[in-house]
């Protein structure tokens, strides 16, 4: 434990650089750790969360639907695995049937909630992974890592239950895009 200093004993300290080095180090890697989660998160969150995915200005009807139809899946199945990532860093003892459920059910609503307002989506798309970020910063020892592991590698084993998922999300979104389409833009209640 350290004992507290007043101003007039810090001028008579002996500061050294390989002492400073000692200190500085894990808090040198600890802001690089969180500054590339930080970023990967944001992304992650401001790319699920758009209404809009693809820019339908790029290549016409065609490709539009050739984007939903190849890329889109591409991007929920992706989404699904970090989430579910996520999902199983922050538990403790569920099951990976739940944690997937509660994985595509977030990413399903971030989608519903996305054509209703992106601030929403947005919110709702970052609170598990900043979740995440605030119990490793108050507890590390929260983490199983080896669990979470071990947990991740049965995925495989549920691939029935992932296509239904997302053959679900896929076609959710067809029809959001669809009622989008027909009756263009809703009212946005953003906040202020």
């Amino acid at each position: 434990m350290s004992t507290p200093l007043n101003l007039t004993e810090l001028s008579t300290l002996n500061f050294s650089f390989p002492e400073a080095y000692v200190f500085l180090k894990p808090l040198l890697i600890y802001v690089l750790v969180i500054s590339f989660y930080a970023f990967f998160v944001f992304k992650f969150y401001m790319f699920i969360s758009k209404k809009s995915l693809f820019p339908l200005n790029r290549g016409g009807l065609l490709f539009s639907v050739l984007e939903y139809i190849i890329l889109y899946p591409i991007i929920v199945f992706t989404s699904f695995l970090i989430l579910t990532t996520f999902f199983t860093f922050l538990s403790k003892n569920q099951s990976i049937e739940i944690l997937m459920l509660g994985a595509m059910s977030l990413l399903a609503t971030v989608r519903i909630t996305a054509y209703y307002s992106e601030s929403l989506s947005q919110d709702l798309a970052k609170v598990i992974p900043l979740a995440l970020l605030a119990i490793f910063l108050l507890d590390a020892n929260y983490f199983s890592v080896e669990n979470s592991i071990q947990a991740l590698t049965t995925l495989a084993t549920f691939s029935r239950t992932i296509v239904y998922y997302l053959g679900f999300v896929v076609t959710l979104e067809f029809a959001l895009r669809l009622l989008h389409v027909i009756f263009g833009e809703p009212e946005k209640i953003e906040a202020s």
